[in-house]
């Protein structure tokens, strides 16, 4: 392509994105190529190119959509009617959006939820305390109503949302199937809330 960016028409990078995702779910992060991704895109390496010049970058605009969409779904499932149990654990299924997504892609999805771990930087560590200091809003709330019982526990409702978080992100690590995955946290989830529950 021998056109420079500004006289071609603007390649949709959804697309590009889109394309990303087949070929590293497909082959892997580490085996897949610029070239995989150029050609499931329909587009020639050097158009690519213009856009990302290596995996990495292209990686990286992948984190900042799935950042994206992720707080804008946790936005969504906050106010949402219904118990805080209930929105605890719309929170949290709309937290793992991305992670199912990329299972979905092929046998090596966990592989790009690795490497979003590894690449996601200052900007995955301000998400998460953000999704962190949503959840203590949550048992704060549910702790004013009478559900919970923290102060006497003597845990604090940033310290009792840290360690859920904690625990929901080791499961993540652990667990290979999708399913699988979503059981183990709902159950995790009702198993914390009980624990900390006024008796």
């Amino acid at each position: 392509m021998n056109q420079t960016l500004s006289n071609t028409p603007r390649v949709n990078e959804d697309k590009i994105i889109e394309a990303a995702l087949v070929c590293f779910g497909r082959y892997g992060f580490q085996k897949a190529s610029m070239a995989d991704v150029a050609k499931q895109a329909q587009l020639s390496r050097t158009a690519l190119y213009k856009y990302y010049n290596n995996k990495e970058k292209l990686f990286l605009a992948i984190c900042d959509k799935a950042f994206s969409e992720v707080s804008e779904a946790i936005q969504l499932a906050a106010q949402i009617e219904g118990e805080p149990l209930t929105r605890l654990q719309a929170i949290f299924s709309a937290r793992m959006l991305w992670f199912f997504k990329m299972l979905d892609y092929g046998p090596h999805g966990f592989e790009m939820i690795d490497q979003n771990h590894k690449v996601s930087g200052v900007v995955g560590s301000k998400a998460n305390q953000k999704f962190v200091a949503r959840i203590a809003g949550l048992f704060e709330e549910a702790e004013a109503s009478g559900e919970l019982a923290l102060a006497a526990q003597k845990v604090s409702p940033m310290f009792a949302a840290q360690l859920l978080v904690d625990s929901a992100d080791g499961v993540l690590a652990e667990t290979h199937h999708k399913d699988e995955l979503q059981q183990r946290v709902a159950l995790l989830i009702r198993v914390f809330w009980q624990g900390l529950a006024v008796r």
